[in-house]
Formats: C-alpha cells, structure tokens, sequence
C-alpha cells in the first residue's frame, strides 16, 4: 500500500473473527448474543444512548442469567451491523 491509499476497512466478519480469535489466544471463552433492533437511524444506533442501553441495561439482563462466577468476568463489547431491512441490530 502506498502512502497515498486508504488502509482496507475490515468487514463485519473480519472484525468480529479477529475480536473472538483474540479471546481464544487469552483462554477465554466466547458467550455471543445478538440484540435485534427497529432502530433504522445510524447516528441513534451508534449514539452513546445506545451504547449505554447496551452496557447497563441489556447485559445487565444477560448477567441475571449466568452462574454467579461468570457474572463480573463478561466482557460485553459490541459491534453494530444494519439488516437488509435497514435495522440495525448489535452483536456482542
């Protein structure tokens, strides 16, 4: 790549194979859920507001469901995708 030319913008599957390969080489494990959304607009999808639904509200769901050890030890990053539909909806 010369100097000129943008770097490649990693797909969605590359993105999330480099997070979830990542874990592995660290011994975790990976727990992914996929939060589907009416949400149409890419600036509400991406907004801090949605971030904290996720963080605080949305995992905190998931937390309620897990064996008390595993509850402090979730790490809960997220990547957004938009559906053909024009939803967009989260995996983490």
């Amino acid at each position: 790549m010369n100097l000129t030319e943008e770097p490649r913008r990693m797909s969605l599957r590359e993105e999330l194979l480099r997070k979830y390969n990542g874990y592995e080489a660290r011994g975790h494990s990976v727990f992914t859920v996929t939060l589907s959304t009416y949400v149409k607009s890419e600036a509400i999808a991406k907004s801090d507001r949605m971030r904290n639904f996720w963080d605080h509200h949305f995992i905190h769901r998931v937390k309620r469901c897990l064996p008390f050890k595993l509850k402090e030890q979730l790490d809960h990053d997220f990547i957004v995708e938009r559906s053909p539909e024009g939803h967009y909806h989260y995996h983490g």
